[in-house]
């Protein structure tokens, strides 16, 4: 069902959106999932490789740093609430000759992928020439690239097709605050104008998501989660479903809802969670109805 509004679409019961394309997730063989990064000569390091490589990821772009250690989060937790985050890490940015490897690998996996997702988590990866180098392969080779941001490093994601901020970080964006489908619009426009992308997915916790697209439509989707358990991760949820919608040959709208549904399933489980296929076609056939 379409309700169309004066400045856009708002999407209610995604009804005429077919299950069966979900049904491509399925298809392990198209599931090809790379990662690139960079892990210290440590046990932790040892267990990223080993639990990656159990959920079928290729880790062949994940480079050892003899001079860093692994990133490693502690999460204190009483009654099933998070209470502390203790984060043990090594935020410089990456060395020169790290910096070489790493887009050696990124480029040896560009061949088999069908869309990019540069997930900043401003660890000292994602330097402005690795992520410059990304952007400009990936258009070259005809690869969309999806940016879950970080505002520190915001020039740095310019050319990118679409980019994933949250709502207080498209305000410290743009210095506008969003209230409103006007003033979304604006700032989703000031975005995708200053970054030259072609579209801006803001997600906005409980009111939903609001895209803009490469015409300047806006499209409203509400929220479909029942129950919000835990945060952790949701946003990785978000641009990970998004970008598998768009590589299966999805539309941005479709991608998008997809995402939506994702992300609602997500925040449902304590910690960082995974969502099957099964419980992505049971949320479409209950908001459905």
């Amino acid at each position: 069902m379409l309700e169309r509004g004066n400045v856009g679409i708002k999407i209610g019961c995604p009804r005429y959106f077919q299950l069966s394309q979900l049904k491509v997730q399925r298809r392990r063989s198209l599931l090809h999932r790379g990662i690139v990064g960079v892990i210290g000569s440590d046990r932790a390091g040892e267990r990223v490789l080993e639990n990656a490589s159990q959920l079928g990821a290729d880790v062949v772009g994940i480079v050892r740093d003899d001079s860093r250690m692994t990133t490693v989060k502690t999460r204190i937790v009483a009654h099933s609430q998070q209470m502390v985050r203790y984060d043990r890490e090594n935020r410089t940015p990456i060395t020169r000759d790290v910096e070489i490897v790493v887009i050696e690998r990124f480029r040896a996996l560009l061949r088999d992928a069908h869309a990019v997702v540069i997930s900043d988590y401003d660890k000292g990866l994602l330097t402005e020439k690795v992520v410059r180098t990304a952007i400009e392969a990936a258009r070259d080779a005809g690869r969309p690239v999806l940016v879950d941001p970080k505002i520190r490093n915001w020039p740095f994601y310019r050319g990118a097709d679409m980019i994933t901020p949250n709502q207080s970080e498209a305000e410290l964006a743009t210095g506008l605050e969003l209230t409103d489908d006007e003033s979304i619009l604006i700032a989703a426009s000031k975005i995708r104008n200053s970054l030259e992308l072609k579209s801006v997915l803001l997600t906005r916790g409980e009111h939903g998501m609001s895209l803009v697209d490469e015409t300047g439509t806006l499209t409203s989707i509400p929220t479909v989660a029942r129950e919000v358990y835990d945060v952790t991760g949701a946003g990785d949820t978000v641009i990970a479903a998004l970008a598998l919608g768009i590589a299966a040959g999805g539309t941005l709208a479709e991608s998008a809802i997809i995402a939506n549904h994702a992300a609602g399933i997500v925040v449902g489980k304590f910690g960082t969670a995974c969502v099957s296929p099964e419980e992505l076609e049971a949320s479409f056939e209950e908001f459905s109805e």
